[in-house]
């Protein structure tokens, strides 16, 4: 299993492949950039009824490990967004809450996505999404809870926080 910071770094090489970018010397390309990533990262974060205070800021710190790295924006949902923010803008003591508290349906947030267009998506989740969604074609992290998982077949578990 990844981490987040690997997944997003092996996303990025391709991104530059695709973009037909040389990437002989990496370090000089990451230097004349404002993000040390370029990517557009669209997280989402479940806050859902089965998701504790606990798991919500443990899925917040793992967002904190990427937060210089890219532009990240932030949907928090349950069964529909219930918030969205650009996390490398706003004020920490702004997002330690928790909002949502019904089940979880992630529809909202690939509709969100096919609208923005992100280079990732990150799903930050127990795992219980009662929606029926499809493989977005777009890079896909799973970020879970220690006992939870992938609601889909498709993308990557990079990392389980421990709460």
């Amino acid at each position: 299993m990844s981490t987040l910071k690997e997944f997003l770094y092996k996303v990025q090489k391709k991104v530059d492949k695709e973009n037909r970018q040389e990437i002989d010397d990496m370090t000089s390309i990451l230097e004349g950039r404002k993000n040390v990533l370029n990517l557009k990262v669209l997280v989402c974060v479940d806050v859902s009824g089965s998701i504790s205070r606990e798991q919500f800021c443990a899925f917040m710190r793992q967002i904190d490990k990427i937060r210089g790295l890219s532009q990240v924006k932030v949907l928090e949902t349950d069964t529909k967004v219930v918030a969205c923010y650009d996390y490398f803008k706003v004020n920490k003591s702004q997002v330690m809450r928790l909002g949502g508290g019904g089940g979880t349906d992630f529809v909202e947030c690939f509709e969100v996505a096919k609208k923005a267009k992100p280079d990732v998506l990150v799903f930050a989740t127990d795992g219980d999404d009662c929606g029926n969604c499809k493989n977005p074609g777009i890079p896909t992290a799973w970020v879970t809870t220690k006992h939870g998982h992938a609601p889909y077949d498709w993308g990557t578990v990079c990392t389980q926080v421990d709460k």
